[in-house]
C-alpha cells in the first residue's frame, strides 16, 4: 500500500499523527469509492517514479517501511491491507475508514478546522 498510495486514518488517529508533530506531511485530500467522494485528512503523496502510481506514502522511509509503524501511530487501513493487492475486504475497509470522516464530529470538525487553516494560509 505504502508503495503506491497513502493508507487513510481515522478522525482519531488523525489527532495521534498531528499531535506527534507531523502536521506537515498531512493534507485534506478527497478520495473516490464508487459512486461516492469523501474528504479526509490523510498522510502526502510524494512523487516516486519507482512507484507502479508515480507516488508513495510521504511516511514510507528508506528501507520500504512505515515510519509510523514503530511509534503506533500507523493508519488502521495500513495496518490491515494486504500490501500489493486490492480485495473486496481492501475496499471496505477504506470505505469504512472514509465513512468516519463523514459521520463522526469529530471527523468533520477536522475538516472544518483544516478548511479555514487552509484559507488563511492559501488567502
Amino acid at each position: 500500500m505504502c508503495k503506491n498510495s497513502p493508507c487513510i486514518p481515522t478522525p482519531d488517529e488523525v489527532v495521534r499523527i498531528i499531535d506527534a508533530g507531523y502536521y506537515k506531511d498531512m493534507a485534506v485530500t478527497t478520495v473516490l469509492i464508487p459512486g461516492q467522494a469523501y474528504q479526509c485528512v490523510m498522510p502526502k503523496a510524494v512523487k516516486d517514479t519507482s512507484s507502479e502510481t508515480g507516488e508513495r506514502c510521504v511516511f514510507l522511509d528508506h528501507r520500504g517501511l512505515c515510519a509510523l509503524h514503530d511509534k503506533g501511530l500507523k493508519p488502521i487501513e495500513g495496518r490491515f491491507a494486504l500490501c500489493g493487492t486490492t480485495t473486496l475486504d481492501s475496499i471496505k475497509l477504506r470505505y469504512m475508514v472514509l465513512k468516519t470522516w463523514a459521520d463522526t464530529a469529530l471527523g468533520k470538525s477536522i475538516l472544518a478546522i483544516a478548511s479555514e487553516v487552509k484559507k488563511i494560509t492559501h488567502g
